[in-house]
């Protein structure tokens, strides 16, 4: 089964716009955590990562990346970064409060 992760631009306008489209619980009583791949050129990330033979699928604000299992994480940075491309994987929904 395929997984997926997002990719989303070191912008936060482009955060605002993903989060938006969010289908976020009405209520959390604890921390709320979205684990993505923040990049500094979006467009730039999204070919480098379809040449290296991944399924990458535009969304609102951000794109989709689909991968086998966590292994593949790393090699997705390091295709990233390789091709200059500034990468890091955290908490894209760091900017939500829900109390």
């Amino acid at each position: 089964m395929k997984r997926t992760i997002t990719l989303l631009a070191d912008d936060w306008r482009c955060r605002e716009e993903f989060l938006a489209g969010l289908d976020l619980p009405l209520y959390s009583m604890g921390d709320f955590t979205v684990l993505g791949i923040v990049v500094d050129d979006m467009a730039a990330a999204c070919h480098t990562l379809r040449r290296a033979g991944y399924m990458v699928l535009d969304k609102r604000g951000a794109a989709d990346i689909l991968f086998d299992g966590p292994q593949q994480l790393p090699n997705m940075l390091d295709i990233l970064r390789k091709a200059t491309i500034n990468a890091d994987l955290r908490d894209i929904a760091e900017t939500l409060y829900q109390g």
